[in-house]
C-alpha cells in the first residue's frame, strides 16, 4: 500500500517538473502614434447630445434608447453573458444530488415486500491550482465585455439620431431659404419681362432669369428628398413611425462653440467603450489560456454518497472517496489547446494596442475637422457679409444710373449662393462636432439603461 502511494506521489513531482510555467505577459503599454492637441476645461458629459441644448433632441434620444430592437439584443447579450458568469461560478460549489427510490418485491403469491430508500450524493472538485477560478475570470470579463457593447451600441444610435434631427432641420432650412429665392426670382423674371415689353430689357436677361428658375426648382426637389430621407432615418432609429416624429420648430442650427474649449487627454481614450470592450477581451483571453493551460494539471475531486433505507431511514451506507485525474499522454491535444489560448491572448493584445491606436487618431482627425468646419463658417460668414453690402450698394447705384441691372441680379444669384453654401457648411460643422463628442465619450449610463429591462439582480 505505502509503495502504491510512494509511486503515486512520484508520478505527480515529475508531472510537475515537466509543466511549463504559465506566462501570461503583463498589461500592454499604451502608445500613441501622435500626440493629442492641448485643448481647454470643457468635459463632453456621459449624455454628450445635451450639449447641443435642443430639448426635442433629448427625449428623441431617450425614447431611442427605449425602444431601437439593435441596442434590446445587445441587452439580452449581457444578460446572457451574466448567466454564464453565474453558471461558471457554480461550478465552484458541491454538486448535491438527491434520489427517492421505492419498489414492490414479490416473493410469492402471497408474500409482498416494499423497500423504500434515499441517496444522497455529493459530487465537489477541489479548486487546487486556480482551474474554475480561471474560468469564472474569463466569464467576468467577457460580461464586462458585454457591458461596453451596449456602450458602443448606444453611442451609435445617439449619434445618428441626432445626425438626422439635424439633417432634418437644415433641410427645411434651405426649403425656406430656397422658397424665397424662388420667388425673388419669380418677381426679377416679371420685371425682366416688363422692362423687355417697353424697350429698357434685352430678351437674354428673362432667359436667364427663366433658366435659373427651373435651376430653382430642379434643386428643391432634391432638398425635399433630403428631408424626406432625414426623417425616415430618424425614425428607423427610434423606432417610431414617421408621422409620429415632433415637426422641428422655426429655428436655426445650434451654435457651436470652439471645440479648443473642450478637454482632451490620455484618459479619454482609455476609457472609451471600444478600447474599454478591447481590454476585457484580453484580460479574457489571459484566463482562459491560464484555464486551458491548467487543463495539463492533476485534478482533484471529493465524492460521498449516502443511503438511507427504511422506515426511519437509518443510514446504512455511506462512502467518501477522494480521486486525482493525472493526464499523462495525450498525443498533444492539451499543448495544441494551450499553444491556440496562447495564440488568441496575443491576438488580444493587437486587437488592443489597435483601437488604442485607432481611437488616438479618431480624436485629432475629429478636433483637425471641426476646426477645419469652423474657419470656413467664419469665412463665408464673412463673404456674406460683404455680399449683402455690396447688394445694397448696387441698388443705389443701379437707381443713379450708374450700373446695369443684370449686375444687381448677378450680386443677388452670388447672395443666396453663399447663403445655401453656408447652411450646408454649418451642417457639417455640426456632424463633425458630432463626432469629436463621440469619439472622446465613455458612453451613457449604461447601468441605467440595462436596469430599464429589470436584467441585473
Amino acid at each position: 500500500m505505502k509503495a502504491n502511494l510512494h509511486l503515486l506521489a512520484l508520478t505527480i513531482i515529475l508531472f510537475l517538473s515537466g509543466c511549463s510555467t504559465l506566462n501570461l505577459g503583463e498589461e500592454p503599454e499604451i502608445k500613441l502614434t501622435q500626440e493629442l492637441p492641448q485643448t481647454g476645461n470643457l468635459t463632453p458629459k456621459l449624455a454628450w447630445w445635451r450639449e447641443f441644448s435642443d430639448s426635442t433632441l433629448d427625449s428623441l434620444i431617450e425614447k431611442a434608447l427605449k425602444q431601437n430592437h439593435s441596442l434590446g439584443s445587445t441587452l439580452e447579450s449581457v444578460e446572457q453573458s451574466r448567466l454564464i458568469l453565474k453558471q461558471q461560478t457554480a461550478l465552484k460549489a458541491p454538486l448535491v444530488d438527491l434520489s427517492l427510490n421505492t419498489g414492490v418485491e414479490k416473493a410469492s403469491s402471497s408474500q409482498r415486500s416494499t423497500s423504500k430508500d434515499v441517496t444522497l450524493d455529493v459530487k465537489y472538485e477541489i479548486d487546487l491550482w486556480g482551474r474554475l477560478s480561471a474560468l469564472e475570470a474569463e466569464s467576468l470579463w467577457n460580461y464586462q465585455a458585454s457591458i461596453e457593447e451596449v456602450k458602443i451600441q448606444a453611442n451609435t444610435i445617439a449619434s445618428n439620431v441626432t445626425t438626422h434631427w439635424y439633417r432634418w432641420i437644415a433641410a427645411k432650412e434651405g426649403l425656406k431659404l430656397l422658397d424665397k429665392q424662388i420667388n425673388d426670382t419669380e418677381k426679377r423674371l416679371s420685371l425682366a419681362e416688363l422692362r423687355y415689353s417697353v424697350g429698357q430689357q434685352r430678351s437674354s436677361a428673362i432667359l436667364q432669369e427663366k433658366e435659373l428658375l427651373k435651376s430653382l426648382n430642379r434643386t428643391r426637389i432634391s432638398i425635399e428628398t433630403d428631408r424626406n430621407l432625414a426623417r425616415t432615418n430618424l425614425a428607423l432609429w427610434i423606432n417610431e413611425l414617421p408621422e409620429n416624429l415632433p415637426i422641428p420648430k422655426e429655428e436655426a442650427l445650434p451654435h457651436l462653440v470652439s471645440i479648443t474649449h473642450y478637454k482632451v487627454g490620455p484618459g479619454q481614450i482609455i476609457d472609451r467603450p471600444d478600447v474599454e470592450k478591447n481590454l476585457a477581451l484580453l484580460n479574457a483571453s489571459k484566463s482562459a489560456l491560464k484555464a486551458t493551460a491548467l487543463n495539463r494539471y492533476p485534478n482533484l475531486n471529493l465524492t460521498a454518497s449516502s443511503v438511507f433505507s427504511g422506515d426511519a431511514y437509518r443510514s446504512i451506507l455511506t462512502q467518501i472517496t477522494g480521486s486525482i485525474l493525472l493526464p499523462l499522454t495525450d498525443g498533444g491535444h492539451r499543448k495544441a489547446e494551450t499553444n491556440i489560448s496562447h495564440s488568441k491572448m496575443n491576438q488580444a493584445i493587437h486587437n488592443y494596442q489597435n483601437s488604442v491606436q485607432a481611437a488616438s487618431v479618431e480624436i485629432i482627425n475629429s478636433i483637425r475637422w471641426d476646426l477645419d468646419r469652423q474657419s470656413t463658417v467664419v469665412q463665408i460668414e464673412e463673404e456674406l457679409g460683404i455680399l449683402k453690402q455690396l447688394e445694397r450698394m448696387q441698388v443705389q447705384e443701379y437707381q443713379s444710373g450708374l450700373i446695369r441691372f443684370e449686375d444687381v441680379l448677378d450680386t443677388q444669384r452670388r447672395t443666396s449662393s453663399i447663403q445655401k453654401t453656408l447652411l450646408d457648411t454649418r451642417l457639417n460643422w455640426i456632424e463633425r462636432r458630432i463626432n469629436f463628442f463621440r469619439s472622446v465619450s465613455s458612453g451613457p449610463d449604461i447601468y441605467e439603461l440595462i436596469s430599464r429591462g429589470d436584467k441585473l439582480e
